[in-house]
This record gives structure tokens, C-alpha cells and sequence, in this order.
């Protein structure tokens, strides 16, 4: 039987992870991460709608149980609060 490997070593084994890492810095230089769309760098410390620059700051999560069945199964969907300064 194989051992298991989580998600996440897997992904920096195969070289998965610093591929996304590309792709969200990519992502970040003409920010597109919400609806709004406000395409400013955030690379360089610029701020949009949300006024996060380059490092978001996390305030808190938790499970989230409020969507449909097969979307929260048991552990919930998860919800994660930002940090508005």
C-alpha cells in the first residue's frame, strides 16, 4: 500500500506550487482577484477598491456550513475575513 502524501508536498514536488505562485503573482501585477476588477499593482504595494496591497492580512476564519450539501460536505466551506486597516 502507498503511504499517503498530502496536496501540498505533492504540488512542491512536482513543481505545481511554484506554478501557482507564478500565476497569483501574475495575477496580482493587474489585480483581478474580485469583481471588481480594479487591475492596480499589487506587486508594488498599489491599493484598489479592497485596499489591500501586496500582503493581504487575514483577520479570521471558519467553517462555513450555509451553501448546498455537496459543496460543505462535513468540514464546512470555509470563510475567511480580511483585514481592513
Amino acid at each position: 500500500m502507498q503511504s499517503y502524501i498530502p496536496g501540498y508536498i505533492r504540488a512542491r514536488q512536482t513543481g505545481r506550487l511554484k506554478q501557482a505562485i507564478q500565476q497569483a503573482m501574475d495575477r496580482l501585477s493587474s489585480c483581478t482577484l474580485c469583481p471588481r476588477l480594479c487591475r492596480v499593482d499589487r506587486t508594488r504595494d498599489e491599493k484598489g477598491f479592497c485596499s489591500t496591497g501586496k500582503k493581504a492580512v487575514v483577520a479570521g476564519f471558519s467553517p462555513h456550513f450555509g451553501e448546498e450539501p455537496p459543496l460543505v460536505r462535513d468540514n464546512g466551506s470555509g470563510t475567511l475575513l480580511k483585514l481592513i486597516r
